[in-house]
């Protein structure tokens, strides 16, 4: 399959900023990296929202590794060469509580008031050759405004790329395997789930696929993707649960150095 460059995305979800929260940052600060790169940093995109810049290293092989810029930038500089059958890390920007750590200023908000909106550049240019990887927009779900995101009650996908291909990397694309497919903001996107887990612990997981691989995603209210998972049938409603935590970047599950992530922006938070 061809390789589209997807070089913006848009998509609308709404946050209220309060007080911050005093915490730690999380393990991937913690990593072995070349020099002049890091797995952890926090920068402020142009509406001065703070972004958690984690590589998201999942504990098993080489670390991921970024330089970063100014917006949330990042690029690659570092990742595990070995091909593994679930993600190695998840380099992203993020607002929110990810792991230990919450974004200053934040609280969650239900899902249902999602309204404003963030952009996000991502770039394959300069990706390794052979890299196999996702671009995701992730949201998670808790039932208090600083539950770590590690622990969510539930979690919604949107994946708009892969490479070499969705199949390839295990994303249900049909009705065949189970999915079903929604119209949403003019592309069509195929629904599932799945049970997430961690080492001890368990959640509900959506996953959007884009049924054309790089148109990316230009003004979708998020809003739609929450209320479709939860009004499915596929898995548990949303109920009264709040967003947690959104993150924007790639899935790694081989390589991916060379791969940008960003820079990212939110508007219209108060």
């Amino acid at each position: 399959m061809s390789h589209k460059r997807i070089t913006a995305i848009t998509l609308g979800f709404s946050i209220v900023l309060t007080v911050g929260l005093a915490r730690t940052a999380p393990a991937s600060a913690s990593v072995t990296c070349p020099s002049g790169s890091v797995g952890w940093h926090t920068e402020n995109d142009a509406n001065g929202n703070q972004i958690i810049m984690n590589a998201g290293n999942y504990g098993t092989g080489a670390d991921t590794c970024f330089t970063y810029g100014a917006d949330g930038a990042m690029t690659l500089t570092q990742a595990d060469l070995t091909y593994s059958s679930s993600p190695t890390s998840y380099p992203n920007d993020g607002y929110g509580c990810d792991n230990s750590y919450c974004s200053t200023g934040w609280t969650s908000e239900p899902w249902a008031s999602v309204t404003s909106q963030l952009t996000g550049g991502f770039s394959t240019s300069g990706v390794a050759s052979g890299s196999e990887y996702d671009q995701i927009l992730d949201s998670f779900f808790t039932t208090t405004a600083s539950q770590p995101f590690t622990y969510p009650n539930a979690e919604i996908e949107i994946i708009s790329f892969a490479a070499p291909s969705y199949s390839s990397l295990g994303f249900c694309v049909s009705t065949s395997c189970g999915a079903t497919e929604y119209p949403i903001s003019g592309s069509n996107w195929w629904l599932s789930e799945k049970t997430a887990h961690s080492a001890s612990y368990t959640w509900p997981d959506y996953l959007f696929v884009q049924d054309i691989q790089g148109n990316g995603i230009a003004d979708a209210p998020l809003e739609t993707f929450y209320s479709t998972a939860s009004n499915s049938g596929e898995g548990p409603s949303l109920g009264s649960l709040n967003l947690g935590f959104l993150g924007f970047g790639a899935e790694l599950w081989k390589n991916g150095a060379g791969l940008s992530i960003g820079p990212v922006d939110v508007t219209n938070l108060p």
